[in-house]
């Protein structure tokens, strides 16, 4: 693997990207960069603190996600369950968790014997990439923009976007580059996409979020541009990417048309085809 360097236009391999790795991670962060980024993580951080949203028992970080029963990590039980029947019973995949937040994806796919490279800008020990002290597998932690992905010179064998893509504006070219570093039959999987028909209820609260945090903290709840949500719009644009739309629970969507402010709720799937 080469990654491009934070500071200059050269692919560099993890060796030479040694100095670049602390925590058990490599920072691919320009260091112009490092000071507006780490004051954006440290109030985002402190906010999770505040809404007491992490887990408190780090012995139930190596089961993740079955570990852990709220709606969140429930919801996450789907993803995994979702992710191995499509991996079926092959091993040794080259993997790329896109916004791998705190390696539980990673850890999980490590298990079943897959080498894993975990992708997020989130770095604390809560719910970032220093959580990898929790696990005993071993991953490949890259400190990045989950939307910079040109930056990395390797195949994969499957990609997932981990209950992110809300926040991709270019989703086009996200997908475009992400298909140039998947391997032939190699698959993308795009985990939690909530569509909203009606965004009136869940513009309101972003708005209402944005505001409490920039009076806060004074910067934004976005560190990059994006909307937060996915909208119906957001799903014409998978199609016309070829990106296969399923319902995670197809009875639950259906009765979900006739309250159109509530999510419709899917998961995403490319498969890079080559013909024979």
């Amino acid at each position: 693997m080469k990654i491009l360097h934070p500071n200059n236009d050269m692919h560099s391999t993890l060796e030479e990207l040694k100095s670049y790795y602390s925590d058990g991670f490599y920072s691919i962060i320009a260091d112009n960069e490092k000071e507006k980024l780490n004051i954006f993580l440290n109030a985002f951080a402190n906010q999770r603190k505040v809404n007491n949203d992490f887990i408190n028992d780090k012995s139930l970080y190596k089961n993740l996600p079955f570990s852990m029963n709220t709606i969140t990590w429930k919801e996450r039980q789907k993803d995994a369950k979702i992710i191995a029947k499509l991996i079926e019973n092959r091993t040794h995949l080259e993997i790329l968790d896109v916004g791998c937040w705190n390696g539980w994806l990673c850890n999980y796919l490590s298990q079943k014997g897959h080498n894993l490279t975990g992708i997020n800008f989130f770095k604390d020990e809560i719910d970032g990439l220093k959580c990898y002290e929790n696990y005993d597998t071993k991953s490949i932690l890259l400190q990045m923009h989950v939307d910079e992905l040109f930056r990395i010179e390797k195949k994969f064998d499957i990609i997932v976007f981990n209950r992110n893509w809300a926040f991709f504006e270019n989703k086009t070219k996200t997908l475009s580059i992400a298909k140039k570093i998947l391997n032939p039959n190699g698959r993308i999987i795009i985990t939690g996409l909530a569509f909203y028909r009606n965004t009136s209820n869940i513009k309101d609260y972003f708005n209402y979020k944005k505001k409490e945090f920039k009076k806060k903290y004074n910067i934004s709840l976005f560190y990059k541009k994006s909307k937060g949500y996915l909208d119906f719009n957001d799903k014409k644009v998978l199609k016309e990417n070829n990106i296969s739309i399923y319902s995670y629970n197809a009875l639950k969507n259906f009765l979900k048309i006739l309250f159109p402010k509530k999510p419709i709720i899917y998961y995403g799937l490319f498969t890079n085809k080559v013909e024979k």
